[in-house]
């Protein structure tokens, strides 16, 4: 039993299985562009603006540095999936690779490890963006609870954020919306941003 359940969680997908599963898949809905788009939006986020500003005058022409070397393991990584997608032609990225090269448990532990961080990051973004917005407009957004603190309190950040809750929301119904919508929103947003820097 044990070990019918290990082969399981080890069963590799075969190249046949994904030409099959392509054979069956609609027409690509995503341009080169889009792909693009997603790729460098994903990479130039609000990070880049708050801490390119708080890093300068700390680290000096070192930062300089740090972000030619932090480009450049990129540059590795996008040739490694280039080289994969070439080898394995599916249209998932860490679940279809790891499926076919590590198993179904590596699969599924690498999707649920990239899911957890597009959650957590879109949280920070989410809680970036409402900070400046509550800023902007002069108003509070939070709520702070028992043992909470105020925000901007260097104790904790006990505190509930409606705004940053109300753009999780947002980017939720534009993923409801489907790719049409999102994928204008978000080559909107990355040539936005790309033009700011």
């Amino acid at each position: 039993m044990t070990m019918r359940v290990v082969r399981h969680l080890c069963r590799r997908k075969t190249l046949a299985e994904f030409e099959s599963e392509k054979a069956g898949e609609e027409g690509a809905q995503l341009s080169l562009f889009d792909l693009l788009c997603i790729g460098i939006g994903g990479t130039v986020g609000s990070g880049v603006f708050v801490l390119t500003g708080s890093v300068y005058p700390v680290a000096g022409p070192s930062a300089a540095l740090c972000w030619m070397l932090g480009g450049l393991v990129c540059l590795l990584s996008a040739l490694s999936y280039c080289e994969m997608s070439t080898r394995v032609p599916s249209s998932g990225s860490t679940y279809a690779f790891s499926y076919h090269a590590l198993g179904e448990l590596a699969a599924v532990a690498g999707a649920t490890s990239l899911t957890l961080e597009y959650g957590l990051s879109g949280a920070g973004v989410a809680r970036s963006w409402s900070a400046k917005f509550a800023d902007l407009i002069g108003a509070s957004l939070f709520a702070s609870y028992s043992g909470g603190s105020a925000r901007g309190s260097q104790d904790n950040d006990n505190y509930l954020d409606f705004g940053a809750a109300g753009m999780q929301l947002v980017c939720v119904v534009i993923i409801l919306c489907g790719v049409s919508l999102s994928k204008r929103v978000v080559n909107l947003m990355t040539v936005a941003k790309v033009g700011l820097v």
